[in-house]
């Protein structure tokens, strides 16, 4: 949150996130790790990620790394528009090309779990529009996992994620420049099929069936 770039300055999301632990008053979440989910500090940052990529697609800029995760995540939509995180090996980086200073101001509502990113600078006349993402050799979803969660009682089960289908998707953006001048660019986006997780008791024998 309000963070500026100058002129031809990039955002580059780990280094103003910082480092992730609990020491700089990041919680334990569920973060995408050897093709399962573990837990770590700062499980859920791609949330915040994903919402600043969105903006600056949106807005036109140059995205210099973007990078999808390795499955769908169903709480983000539409696929393609998502934006992974996890620092050093995937950052997201985008540069304001206004040709004027870029304020970046984030507005949350913990009431209602909303956040939002607003971009405030130079409009020069240029005009966006982002396609409908296209799906190709999709894939069924695997079979559901299951996560030992040491706080469930014995038989209890809670869902952490919903299956997802694999799929190759492409996103294609639109730039028109004041001068009339268009440039396209597509994103691409790789997912395996996901079967989903589930939270169980320690004891339960799915667990060990895996």
């Amino acid at each position: 949150d309000q963070v500026w770039l100058a002129p031809g300055q990039t955002f580059n999301f780990n280094r103003l996130i910082g480092p992730i632990n609990a020491r700089t008053g990041f919680k334990p979440g569920y973060v995408i790790s050897g093709g399962s989910l573990a837990t770590e500090d700062g499980g859920g940052i791609c949330q915040v990620s994903t919402t600043a990529f969105r903006a600056a697609l949106y807005a036109g800029l140059p995205i210099t790394e973007r990078h999808a995760h390795s499955h769908q995540v169903a709480y983000y939509g539409e696929p393609g528009l998502d934006a992974a995180v996890y620092a050093p090996s995937k950052n997201l980086r985008f540069v304001n090309d206004t040709g004027g200073p870029l304020l970046v101001q984030a507005e949350w509502d913990t009431k209602a779990e909303r956040l939002q990113i607003h971009l405030f600078g130079r409009h020069g006349g240029r005009q966006v529009k982002v396609g409908q993402p296209q799906q190709s050799r999709v894939r069924p979803a695997g079979e559901p996992q299951f996560l030992a969660d040491p706080d469930l009682p014995s038989g209890a089960v809670q869902r952490i994620d919903m299956p997802a289908p694999g799929a190759s998707v492409s996103v294609t953006r639109e730039i028109r420049d004041e001068q009339g001048r268009v440039r396209r660019e597509t994103f691409r986006s790789s997912y395996r099929p996901w079967g989903g997780a589930f939270a169980v008791s320690p004891d339960d024998a799915r667990l060990r069936e895996q």
